[in-house]
This record gives C-alpha cells, structure tokens and sequence, in this order.
C-alpha cells in the first residue's frame, strides 16, 4: 500500500512544472503517455457513490492501455482505504471470453472488443489524458501530472474536455515524506488539496 495525495490546478502548468519538479532532484521516469481507461460500474453506480460520499474502503474497475494500443490492455481494479491505495490486474480476453464482447468505437477508424460485462457491472465512461511521471533521487517518492484530460460516455462519440490539470504525489506508508518539499510545490503553483475524481467528475457529466 503507499500513500496518494492529488492536486488540481486549472491553469496549464506542465511546461513550468517540468522545470520545477527538476530543480528539486526529480527526474522523468519514463516518457509520457497518452492513458485510456474506460471504466466499469454496476446498475446502483456503487463505485460512484463510494466515492462520492468519501466511504473509506471503496475500488473502481477499469480497462486501461497507453498510447492507444488496446492489444496491450487490462483490467486494474483500483482499490482504495482512506488515502492508502492499491492495485489489481486481471486479463482482458479471459473477461470476454467469460462474458462476452461488446465492440466500441475508440477512435474514428478504431473497433474495439472489450468485454460485455465484468462480474456485474458494466462499461460505462471513458476517459483519456497526457500523463507525465516523475521520480524522486531517492526513487521513493513518485509525482504524475495529468493534462488534456476528456470524458465521453460508453455510447457517445462526443468528447468534454476537463480544463485542469491532475497532479498526484504518490510514496509508501512506511516513508518519512518531505512535507516542506510539498509546501513548495503548493505555493509555486497554487495547487488545491481535494479528493478529485475523475471517474466521478465524467459520471457527473454524463449521467
């Protein structure tokens, strides 16, 4: 389990921040990403009012791929207690192949199959960003930041497009976390502490 903490801002920060997260010994872990996940919930929306009403232990079910490359993609079970947070994977195939498959168009010339159902629940939302990754010197500490985020509903090609920006600083339970160097990035980019959502910010839009 590890500790994650969120951030919005709602200017566009991701050039300035680069710089920033640079300067205080953070290097990119890897190249950025485009991330879809299109998200799963059941009929009573009990992963949407889990969250919604702050319930402590609470998950999301999704499929998640990078870059738009759906032959890579999986289920992650997204669980969460209080601000500790961690994850599940299951395969995608076995889904379909024990529940069917529902074809989606993702892009304007892309087709997908992706299973009809998980369990009981059903998908319902998409969701796509820009995320950058940054990791500490001490490799304990890891910081995303997430731009160009949209939403569109399951049946709709239609997308919204969210005007934040998502920073999430994520480290494990048992390290002793530098809150000074947190102080510092709040104040350089006057970011807001809130539990944000996004899969409840598209369910908002949408239903």
């Amino acid at each position: 389990m590890r500790f994650e903490k969120k951030y919005t801002s709602h200017s566009n920060i991701r050039s300035n921040f680069k710089v920033f997260i640079s300067s205080c010994n953070f290097k990119k872990a890897f190249e950025s990403r485009i991330i879809t996940s299109i998200y799963y919930e059941n009929q009573n929306f009990s992963s949407f009012l889990d969250s919604e009403e702050g319930n402590k232990d609470r998950h999301k079910l999704r499929i998640r791929f990078y870059n738009q490359n759906f032959l890579q993609a999986f289920i992650e079970k997204k669980i969460k207690n209080a601000d500790l947070g961690s994850k599940k994977y299951f395969d995608v195939n076995e889904a379909i192949k024990n529940n069917g498959s529902l074809p989606i168009t993702l892009q304007k010339n892309l087709l997908i199959n992706i299973p009809k159902r998980i369990k009981n629940t059903y998908p319902i939302l998409i969701i796509e960003y820009k995320r950058d990754y940054y990791l500490s010197k001490d490799k304990n500490t890891r910081i995303t930041l997430d731009s160009n985020i949209t939403f569109r509903n399951i049946t709709n090609s239609k997308k919204i497009k969210l005007d934040l920006n998502v920073i999430e600083i994520k480290y494990p339970e048992q390290v002793d976390f530098n809150n000074m160097f947190l102080d510092k990035i709040i104040e350089q980019f006057n970011l807001n502490l809130l539990r944000f959502s996004k899969y409840c910010t598209g369910i908002k839009l949408f239903y």
